[in-house]
Parts: C-alpha cells; sequence; structure tokens
C-alpha cells in the first residue's frame, strides 16, 4: 500500500518506487481528493483510493475548521480500506495526505515505511514517525537514501531549443507553476541575453509568443520535456520543493532558488551552505543580478552543478523498494 498524494512531487517518487517491486507485489495508492492526485494515479494506470485529508496547518484559516472534520473522515476511510485490503506493508511519501494512512496502519499493525523528501522534517512527518517502523531520508539522517527520478528525466536529450546560441534558462515553479516566478521573469526576460523556458502553471500563462522571441511558455510539462528542458538549458530557476531539486541535481545543472517560506526556505539554506544554489529573492533586481552573475560566470556554474549532483542518488528507488518488501516479509 503506497500513501501519497497533495502534489506531484509526492506522488511522482512514489511511482519511481512502486515500478521496482517485485513482480509478485500489488503497489495499491490511497491519495487525497485533489484532482492532481487521481489524475497523476489515472494516468500511470495504478489502483487508487482517495480519501479525505486535514492540512496541519500552524496558522489562522478557517479551513483549520473543516479539517477538523475532514482529518477523522480519512482515518476512518484508511483503516476500512486496510481492513478490507490487508496489505503486508504501507509506504508513506509523506504529507498531511499521508498522516491518515499512518495512523491506520498503526492502528492495525501493518508495518509503516516512511520517506523524507526535506531537509528539515514536516509537522505531518513528524507525527507520523512516532508510528513508522522506518523512517528513510533525502538529504541527511540516519538511513538516506535520496529521492527517485522518473527515468524520462535521466533520460533527457540535450536539444536546440532557440535557432540562436545563446544560453538558455529554464524557470519552472512546481506542479502547479508560480505566479511569482512567472512576473519576475516577465520583467527581466528582454534585460538579460538568453532564451528562457517557463512553466507557468495552468491558467497562469501571461506571455505572448510575439512579444517575447526568446521565451517559450508552457502551462505544463511532461516528465520528458523535463528531461530535454533540464538537459538542454545553462541554468534552472525553481521553487525549492525537494522533488524538483532532485530532478534538477539529477541533469547536474546550476539552480537559482526562490524559496517560499517554510520547508522549502530551510531546503535553500541548506543547499545554499552545500554550495549547491544560489538564492535569490522576490525582488527584481536581485533576481536579475543573480542570473546575469551565474550566466556570466561558468566556474560558478561548474561549482554550483557539481556540488548539487552530490545529492543525486541513481539507485534510490531501488533501495527504497528493498527496504519496503523486506518490511513486508514475515
Amino acid at each position: 500500500m503506497f500513501a501519497a498524494g497533495g502534489s506531484g512531487g509526492h506522488i511522482f517518487p512514489a511511482l519511481e518506487v512502486a515500478k521496482r517491486l517485485p513482480q509478485d507485489f500489488q503497489a495499491i495508492f490511497i491519495c487525497s481528493r485533489n484532482q492532481l492526485d487521481e489524475k497523476i494515479l489515472a494516468n500511470a494506470g495504478v489502483e487508487f483510493f482517495p480519501i479525505f485529508t486535514g492540512k496541519l496547518r500552524r496558522y489562522f484559516s478557517w479551513e483549520n475548521f473543516l479539517d477538523l472534520l475532514r482529518f477523522p473522515l480519512g482515518i476512518l476511510q484508511s483503516l476500512l480500506l486496510l481492513w478490507r485490503i490487508r496489505p503486508k506493508a504501507i509506504f508513506s511519501k509523506g504529507g498531511f495526505a499521508s498522516l491518515p494512512v499512518c495512523l491506520a496502519g498503526w492502528v492495525l499493525r501493518i508495518r509503516v515505511i516512511l520517506h523524507e523528501s526535506d531537509w528539515q522534517m514536516g509537522l505531518a512527518n513528524r507525527v507520523a514517525s512516532k508510528f513508522a517502523h522506518a523512517v528513510l531520508h533525502n538529504f541527511a539522517g540516519e538511513n538516506v537514501v535520496g529521492l527517485p527520478v522518473a527515468r524520462e528525466i535521466l533520460n533527457g536529450k540535450s536539444r536546440r531549443i532557440f535557432p540562436n546560441r545563446k544560453p538558455l534558462i529554464f524557470c519552472v515553479g512546481g506542479s502547479q507553476g508560480a505566479g511569482q516566478i512567472n512576473s519576475l521573469v516577465r520583467q527581466v526576460a528582454g534585460k538579460i541575453p538568453a532564451n528562457f523556458i517557463v512553466q507557468t502553471g495552468r491558467g497562469k500563462n501571461i506571455f505572448q509568443e510575439k512579444q517575447w522571441p526568446n521565451l517559450r511558455a508552457f502551462e505544463f510539462l511532461t516528465a520528458k520535456q523535463i528531461g530535454d528542458f533540464l538537459h538542454s538549458c545553462q541554468v534552472v530557476v525553481s521553487r525549492a520543493g525537494a522533488s524538483f531539486i532532485a530532478e534538477i541535481a539529477a541533469a547536474g545543472k546550476p539552480l537559482v532558488l526562490l524559496p517560499l517560506p517554510g520547508h522549502q526556505s530551510e531546503n535553500a539554506k541548506f543547499l545554499k551552505k552545500s554550495g549547491a544554489a544560489r538564492i535569490a529573492t522576490a525582488q527584481v533586481e536581485h533576481f536579475q543580478t543573480a542570473l546575469q552573475e551565474t550566466l556570466g560566470n561558468k566556474s560558478l556554474q561548474k561549482s554550483l552543478a557539481k556540488n548539487l549532483h552530490s545529492f543525486f542518488r541513481a539507485d534510490s528507488a531501488k533501495r527504497i523498494a528493498a527496504v519496503v518488501v523486506k518490511a513486508a516479509l514475515p
């Protein structure tokens, strides 16, 4: 049984682990009722069950009151599903969508294998770790196994996207895009001698091709497109979600981060301290300077790329699958 949901960053690595299971093992997913979760899993052709989930917020939101109902419902749904399916083990990719499944698994005495993607463990995973048989880590900890990356991204091909020979900057704000990154790129794209590819997110494309001959905008990118663009670019601009960081690390590219507060900020600070990324702010001048300095310094590009690539573990999915299989055995 796989518990993953809430974002593509949780689901895609879990799918890679599922592909490494022996043929006599069946991977069944429990996800949130988010449409993105269901679409990803349906496209992957795996069996899945959506449940109610409640996010553990440490700030005021009216959603907190609704989550007081959603979370217990999610635990009850998980209990019923686990009782009916009787899985031998649960692999939790972490996050609020996995917590009800972990708690239900503990009640039913099913071994839970938890994977933490971020440098600093989030609240949901800190709670779930109390009930886990084993906790695996991406960046640091007792059991560092890395984070799985899709084969389509690993097999990306470098190719010329634009007819000119200007350097290429690949900008992506995660599976749903980032309006802030889109806005910053729009303000600096005409001031930097480079080409841009921007994954804007659905409904967030603010670019018109005729106005931006040095820019290509995509609302959504497939894994193959991401792989090709990563291998073709000179610099990547990204949020600091662990899943995409792992993909950039696999390609070995210089990285400029625009992290969100919270766990992304901690990821970014860790990578900066490790010499594996630069951090830019949302101020246009600072963002432009970070890009220009990175593009103009080949030595810096090489150093950032090398240090970031050192965090990539090609056998991550295989190692995680081995732990899950071992936990499922009598």
